[in-house]
């Protein structure tokens, strides 16, 4: 995951630098250069303003799918632990009756 954060992150700055660099080094007056810097620099804080909502609905979809398992994991040990309960019962209830044959 650490790896693949920082390779996007990675990617993601040589993008903007690129991007800078690029218009920096294209031969324009001073008020279009900065009106292509300002209108790449909000293109970007689009993208990334979208992808940080996506990772949050990641993350929503991972809680509420983590809660989904832990309420199947709850209620599996629970009948598990029923079933075990009414075998040792059933299992002490044969000790006795065979301690009094």
């Amino acid at each position: 995951m650490t790896n693949k954060k920082g390779c996007a992150t990675g990617a993601f700055i040589g993008a903007v630098v690129g991007a800078v660099t690029s218009l920096l080094l294209a031969p324009k007056s001073g008020k279009e250069l900065r009106e292509d810097i300002k209108s790449k620099s909000n293109e970007y804080y689009e993208k990334t303003e979208g992808m940080r909502e996506k990772g949050s609905e990641w993350v929503s979809i991972a809680k509420e799918k983590g809660s989904e398992v832990k309420d199947n994991v709850v209620s599996k040990s629970k009948t598990i632990k029923k079933k075990l309960t009414k075998k040792s019962k059933l299992q002490d209830d044969v000790e006795t009756v065979l301690e009094e044959v």
